[in-house]
């Protein structure tokens, strides 16, 4: 099967994203296509960084935000959790398990 990305384009998304820098929604956009079937990114900054052509500071800067602002949490060590009510690569029923995982963090 092959990989799909659905972004969940509610009021409260289109929000966050609104106040996003470009560079940070340049990175954004790259977790987003990047999450794995549980909605996990699972690379460094640095690579992060070479993928977006950007420094790792940039990008440590921008989780910063990115945690704030609930686009992802940080469970372990090179892994990103994304935020299963803002995107989504499966189907409906991982999702609500996904989800269900993510607010139990």
């Amino acid at each position: 099967m092959e990989k799909f990305v659905i972004v969940c384009a509610t009021k409260e998304f289109r929000s966050i994203c609104k106040s996003l820098t470009p560079t940070e929604d340049k990175i954004r956009s790259f977790l987003f296509s990047h999450s794995n079937s549980t909605n996990r990114v699972m690379l460094n900054r640095k690579q992060i960084a070479e993928g977006v052509g950007m420094s790792v500071s940039t990008v440590s800067a921008a989780f910063k935000t990115f945690v704030e602002v609930g686009i992802c949490k940080k469970p372990a060590r090179d892994t990103y959790f994304l935020n299963p009510d803002y995107v989504w690569c499966y189907d409906e029923e991982s999702r609500l398990e996904c989800l269900k995982e993510y607010q139990d963090m």
